[in-house]
């Protein structure tokens, strides 16, 4: 059992020891000084879907994969397991008055504020690896042309967009941020596509939410399509980024493909066939 910490040791870690790349840690701790020290896994990842929302499954993950480990690496809480299952934490601390639990929120929030004030809308991106070294200079004649492109697709397919306008007789499956229809002009039966609810031209620039939603749907639609139709074997799952690659709508959207036995001579090599010399090797 590790020494519980005092107020002053929490006050210490938080304003001055936690180091943040999330919002989820000023949040964690601020549910558990809540619920007087303890609390389960849903009621942590309902916390932080209110600052990130999509899904509790998805944060419950979170809470025991990220923000819980690294406050149980510090020893500032204690996992509670239901045999090898960890279902809540405790706050590791000796006893606090009203005053110093109040204290410790308001601490809380201030981390959490000045983070969010300093990241803006990039705290919700996906976080990707560091990118390549590049020049300065470069890097924002890139950035810069890159944000006018994005602002100027935004303009041009926003306002006459086909999925930002679809007919919600089409949808057979949604959740908070995407949907799925079955397409229009389908390779084979059931082709599906998954569509972000946020007009983005781009599959790269979906914020980490949606790519979970997104992923979601996919399982969902994975497992319902040979549900409906008992001759599917296997799945083509595609995405088409960019007009050199074919996009041809630009809202963001990902191909499920049904596939069955036989409904090509050789299936072999897949979506290598985007280039047609290449499938095969």
């Amino acid at each position: 059992m590790t020494t519980p910490f005092t107020f002053s040791g929490l006050k210490s870690f938080i304003l001055e020891t936690m180091q943040m790349s999330h919002v989820y840690q000023p949040v964690m701790l601020r549910v558990l000084l809540d619920r007087g020290g303890y609390a389960s896994t849903d009621e942590i990842a309902k916390a932080l879907l209110g600052h990130d929302p999509f899904q509790v499954e998805c944060y419950k993950k979170r809470t025991k994969n990220m923000v819980g480990r690294i406050l149980t690496n510090h020893g500032i809480v204690e996992p509670i397991k239901d045999g090898k299952r960890i279902v809540g934490y405790k706050l590791n601390a000796d006893s606090l008055s009203k005053i110093e639990i109040a204290t410790l929120k308001r601490f809380c929030d201030s981390r959490l504020n000045e983070f969010i004030e300093k990241r803006g809308d990039s705290v919700w991106r996906r976080r990707r690896d560091a990118d390549s070294p590049k020049d300065e200079a470069s890097s924002k004649d890139e950035a810069s042309f890159r944000n006018a492109l994005e602002s100027r697709q935004e303009q041009e397919y926003t306002s006459n967009c086909l999925f930002c306008k679809i007919n919600p007789d089409r949808v057979v499956a949604e959740n908070e941020l995407c949907y799925a229809i079955r397409d229009g002009f389908p390779v084979t039966p059931l082709h599906t596509l998954v569509v972000p609810k946020r007009h983005v031209a781009n599959y790269f620039n979906l914020y980490q939410s949606e790519l979970e939603a997104i992923h979601v749907m996919l399982d969902e639609q994975h497992a319902d399509i040979p549900q409906q139709d008992k001759t599917v074997t296997g799945f083509n799952l595609g995405i088409n980024a960019g007009s050199d690659a074919g996009q041809t709508i630009f809202h963001a959207h990902i191909h499920l493909i049904p596939r069955r036995y036989g409904d090509v001579s050789d299936p072999r090599g897949g979506v290598r066939g985007t280039i047609p010399s290449k499938q095969k090797y």
